[in-house]
């Protein structure tokens, strides 16, 4: 864990003992895996719109914020929104 609360990108291991098994995190609207929604992630959400992103898989499936299978517009308003006060359904 890359900060003091649970961030997009972090790793989540449950253990018995004898067997584990690992979950990736994905806080949705948290593109660079800071544990906040801020501007940096607008921009990024923008750029994988335009087809210039090179962010890797969990970080791309933290921009669908809508949970439709598509990063567009939509998911860049909900994250615009999240700036302006508005939760994000995670």
């Amino acid at each position: 864990n890359k900060t003091a609360t649970f961030a997009t990108g972090d790793i989540i291991t449950i253990s018995n003992g004898k067997d584990e098994v690992k979950y990736t995190y994905i806080l949705y609207g948290d593109l660079n895996g800071d544990a906040e929604i801020s501007i940096l992630d607008l921009i990024h959400v923008r750029n994988i719109i335009i087809e210039e992103s090179n962010l890797s898989e969990v970080y791309l499936n933290a921009a669908d914020v809508n949970h439709d299978g598509v990063v567009n517009i939509l998911d860049l308003i909900l994250v615009r929104n999240a700036l302006l006060g508005e939760a994000i359904k995670q």
